[in-house]
């Protein structure tokens, strides 16, 4: 998510009531990117997230029976190289308005030295673009929208059941009804899509989808 978003409070909302093991990646955290008095990145960052994101992804697997969440996450070199060619770990992505962030920043950045609202917005976005945030964000498979109000965000959370209960890897039943999802993707209906997967034993019998008869269409 972007600068301010709410990300460690997502990551203790998963620990506290769900038990995920918290993983913090100290190198992508705000002050240790960036220089606010010389308004740049601070030299040989990229070096650091890598190898932190290496060694805390490492730190997860030594304990793979349990659930983890590694945060926050930045580079979409670091995201592509090293988080998303592991199928077990997900993208899950906190945003929220932008104003409300920039009051958040403040409080924890500028109290000696206030910044304007655009020169925050230039900072977001040198991070968002600049860092690849933006790309992540559209790898996520959960959008969480943070209003900065506790109980809202643990009822937000508490409606993805994919983070709840914990089901990143699908039981048999998610798992057809997804590839039922993918069968219908050959169906040629102009009105309604439909994918059906036959299966016994865990096993697929027959796949079909709907559509017009065959050499008609």
């Amino acid at each position: 998510g972007p600068i301010c978003s709410g990300k460690e409070t997502l990551a203790n909302v998963l620990h506290n009531n769900y038990g995920y093991k918290l993983h913090k990646v100290q190198s992508c955290s705000f002050p240790e990117l960036w220089s606010l008095k010389d308004c740049t990145f601070k030299d040989g960052f990229r070096e650091k997230v890598i190898k932190e994101c290496h060694d805390k992804v490492r730190e997860a697997l030594k304990d793979w029976k349990e659930s983890h969440v590694i945060y926050p996450v930045l580079l979409s070199e670091t995201i592509k190289e090293i988080l998303l060619k592991r199928s077990y770990i997900k993208i899950i992505t906190i945003t929220a308005e932008t104003c409300k962030r920039f009051s958040t920043f403040l409080s924890k950045y500028c109290r000696n030295k206030p910044i304007t609202l655009e020169e925050f917005i230039e900072i977001n976005d040198k991070f968002s673009f600049n860092l690849g945030v933006e790309e992540c964000m559209g790898k996520s498979i959960i959008k969480i929208i943070n209003n900065f109000d506790l109980e809202s965000l643990e009822r937000e959370v508490a409606t993805h059941v994919t983070i709840t209960e914990k089901i990143f890897r699908p039981d048999w039943d998610h798992y057809f009804m997804k590839l039922a999802h993918v069968v219908k993707e050959r169906s040629n209906c102009m009105k309604r899509s439909v994918g059906a997967i036959i299966v016994a034993n865990n096993r697929i019998i027959s796949t079909g989808y709907n559509g017009a008869p065959g050499k008609l269409s």
